[in-house]
């Protein structure tokens, strides 16, 4: 009977040890943090174009933008004006493991499995302050 309180201890305490769900930010709570802010959040889709030789060219094309809505595991929200892109990643995990290219000289802001990237300048001060808010609350 010690032994089977023994291990019903240990279990429980492994399971609230486990990074497993906890810390996670969901996309909805990021949504419900950027609207309380006022940032307005929207999903972001890629539309890739082709033109002709005779139109002049497109300007470039942000590497963080783009990388951002290509990565299969986060839900990309375009944020502020177009200002910044922040992606919701299934797991901590996931957000780990993604790195922004090289030709990105943006710094990411970090919340566990949330990144923001700011497209063009910094990003600003009221969405750094709601992912601060969305830390405290994870």
């Amino acid at each position: 009977m010690t032994r089977v309180v023994l291990i019903a201890a240990a279990a429980v305490l492994v399971t609230s040890c486990s990074d497993h769900g906890h810390g996670v930010v969901s996309v909805a709570a990021v949504k419900r943090a950027l609207r309380a802010a006022q940032l307005g959040p929207q999903q972001v889709k890629l539309v890739t174009t082709i033109e002709t030789a005779t139109r002049t060219p497109l300007p470039a094309v942000n590497f963080c933008a783009a990388e951002a809505v290509a990565v299969p595991s986060a839900t990309s929200l375009d944020v502020d004006h177009g200002r910044a892109i922040v992606m919701v990643f299934e797991s901590p995990q996931a957000a780990d493991e993604w790195t922004p290219r090289a030709e990105c000289a943006a710094k990411p802001f970090r919340v566990r499995n949330v990144i923001a990237v700011p497209i063009h300048g910094h990003l600003s001060r009221r969405l750094r302050q709601a992912l601060r808010r969305l830390r405290r609350s994870a």
